[in-house]
């Protein structure tokens, strides 16, 4: 099946959320079931006349959910046919957008300002190995600088927040056709002014996007942007940096908070605030950034728990204790150990949530046996070597040497099979130093000298050397 362009799926992959088929009017849903089947038998062209068709149905409705969904199918289908129709898609919307009003028109621009950006990223290389051309037409994006690009899609952003009392008013419900609904979606981004509000902000929060670096440049190096909500919502920013975007994201948070303060849905409100926590600890600039961090992170928990966002604080928690260990400062060397502690708290206290679940994918990373070998490629005949074994939470490894014809190339993935069916000239097995911090550790272990050849020292965890459920690690050794 093509890869439609279904603003929904889009819209879903930024919720973060898992997807469920989605209700459509009884009205439409015949016709879309008849497109449908027209694409999977690669009729793409009747499949197109017909999205056309529903397209000019809904506009003489004035049913904008349905027109919406319906020019989303006829762009895909002009994907797939028409060269330079990703280009072209982006200006066609202008015309749907002039023939829409707001909640419609809103997200439209929020899916023009979207198009802007995944250009970006598919000509990637384009924009950052050329020079600026001297002429920009507006009618060819292919022509455009990488600033007036990202301007342009910061102006769609910001637009498709405008008439904001009609997009808070408006439920995600009475989009059903072009939104799928996922779990907690309701509670999360109860209207369709949070969903665009959180698209823009991942747009201006992305690091990649804030180009303009002016003298005056909008830093975030003060501590009063990991103030309470109550604080930041009512906080005075000012700067000369008008156009940064980060500035423009740190507003939108100060409009979401503004809107769920007064409305009361502390589950929306206390996502957004995670969202902005972790959006400030990122690009922060400025000495204890992580200590008010975890500070907020605390304070946060406490005050929503016994709910999903109480248990993502205390995930997020363990999480930063785990990225700050490093085997070169002792303070630091246990903290897998305590965040390994901290995760269990999650799993413990905060059951059968999303939490709970990454909770115990960081135990399984931080408790996961992990083994290498190294020697030099060239070892003298007959005598001794030395092999370093590096490793994490292992404690005894099972070693084979097996030697291999003069024109055996070394192994690939394919040839593994291979290399463990050849018997051993030598087999041991090596004790290694404990551990209990979860960090890498290396030493240095004894080959006995070997006959002149080539070979493959084989290090496993299982004295079956069976690579099923078992971590096997090779090294290549000329003598």
């Amino acid at each position: 099946m093509l890869q439609r362009l279904i603003f929904a799926l889009s819209l879903l992959m930024l919720l973060n959320l898992c997807t469920a088929q989605a209700q459509i009017n009884d009205n439409y849903n015949n016709s879309y079931k008849k497109i449908d089947s027209l694409e999977k038998k690669g009729l793409i062209s009747s499949a197109s006349k017909e999205a056309l068709k529903l397209l000019a149905k809904a506009i003489k409705a004035e049913n904008n959910p349905q027109q919406i969904k319906a020019a989303i199918y006829v762009m895909s289908y002009r994907n797939a046919v028409e060269e330079g129709s990703r280009v072209n898609n982006y200006f066609y919307l202008d015309t749907l957008i002039s023939n829409t009003k707001a909640p419609a028109k809103n997200i439209l621009q929020s899916l023009q300002a979207e198009m802007l950006n995944d250009y970006r990223n598919r000509n990637r290389y384009k924009f950052y190995n050329r020079t600026a051309l001297q002429t920009e037409n507006s009618k060819d994006i292919a022509t455009w600088s990488l600033s007036k690009l990202l301007a342009t899609a910061s102006t769609k952003y910001l637009a498709s927040l405008k008439h904001e009392s009609i997009l808070q008013s408006t439920s995600l419900a009475a989009y059903a056709a072009i939104i799928d609904k996922g779990e907690n979606s309701e509670a999360l981004r109860p209207t369709i002014y949070d969903l665009l509000a959180h698209r823009a902000i991942d747009f201006f929060s992305n690091g990649e996007n804030d180009l303009t670096k002016p003298a005056f440049q909008f830093i975030i190096n003060e501590e009063k942007y990991f103030g309470s909500v109550e604080e930041f919502a009512t906080l005075n920013i000012t700067t000369k940096d008008s156009a940064s975007f980060y500035l423009q994201a740190l507003h939108l948070f100060q409009d979401l908070f503004l809107f769920h303060l007064k409305d009361g849905n502390k589950s929306a409100l206390a996502d957004a605030d995670l969202k902005r926590l972790a959006f400030v600890n990122e690009h922060g600039i400025f000495t204890g950034k992580n200590e008010l961090y975890v500070a907020a992170l605390k304070e946060l928990e406490e005050e929503f728990k016994n709910t999903e966002q109480g248990a993502e604080a205390a995930y997020l928690i363990a999480s930063n204790v785990n990225s700050l260990v490093t085997d070169e400062n002792d303070s630091l060397r246990f903290n897998k150990v305590k965040a390994k502690l901290l995760a269990a708290e999650v799993i413990k206290n905060y059951p059968k949530t999303q939490a709970a679940l990454k909770a115990q994918n960081l135990i399984n990373e931080i408790i996961s046996p992990e083994s290498s070998l190294k020697t030099e490629a060239v070892n003298t005949i007959n005598s001794p070597f030395r092999l370093l074994v590096t490793y994490k939470n292992v404690e005894k490894i099972y070693l084979r040497v097996v030697k291999v014809a003069s024109n055996y190339l070394r192994y690939n993935e394919k040839e593994t099979d291979e290399i463990l069916a050849i018997a051993p000239v030598k087999e041991w097995n090596q004790s290694l130093p404990k551990t209990t911090d979860f960090l890498e550790h290396s030493t240095e272990i004894k080959v006995d000298g070997l006959p002149s050849g080539q070979y493959y020292i084989i290090a496993s965890l299982s004295p079956t050397f069976k690579e099923d459920n078992n971590l096997v690690s090779y090294q290549f050794t000329a003598i």
